[in-house]
């Protein structure tokens, strides 16, 4: 039987008061709650869509590298969009950060979300050791 475990991650705020763990590892497997573009102390970075999709994928990073994973071990990412106008940007961002470490992926958009002025929200599962070594 593979045991789940919550994973502590500084840098990002406690999630345990409304219920729920930012991420969590079930063996070499890490699922990441969905992130916005928020700093350590919760706050939205911008009200611009740019700086909150960086955002979410710093957030994102943390909670990988703090369960052991990299970004390169993602195999499925799931993004949330206030507009689906932004997917272009969005795009554009994940070639910067991610390169051509492609994931499964999906989109959605239109939506709104608990947190007022977030406009982006990321959710992923990742295989530990899964990236290809240089």
């Amino acid at each position: 039987m593979v045991e789940k475990q919550v994973v502590q991650v500084p840098g990002l705020r406690d999630s345990t008061p409304s219920a729920y763990a930012q991420c969590v590892t079930a063996g070499d497997l890490v699922f990441v709650a969905g992130q916005i573009g928020t700093d350590q102390d919760s706050n939205l970075v911008s009200l611009e869509f740019g700086p909150q999709a960086r955002q979410a994928l710093a957030n994102l990073r943390l909670a990988l590298e703090a369960a052991g994973a990299t970004l390169r071990d993602i195999v499925t990412m799931t993004v949330f969009l206030a507009d689906m106008r932004s997917a272009r940007e969005l795009l554009e961002i994940r070639k910067e950060i991610l390169g051509t470490d492609f994931a499964a992926s999906a989109m959605l958009g239109g939506l709104t979300f608990a947190r007022p002025g977030a406009l982006i929200e990321i959710q992923a599962i990742a295989v530990r050791g899964s990236a290809p070594q240089n």
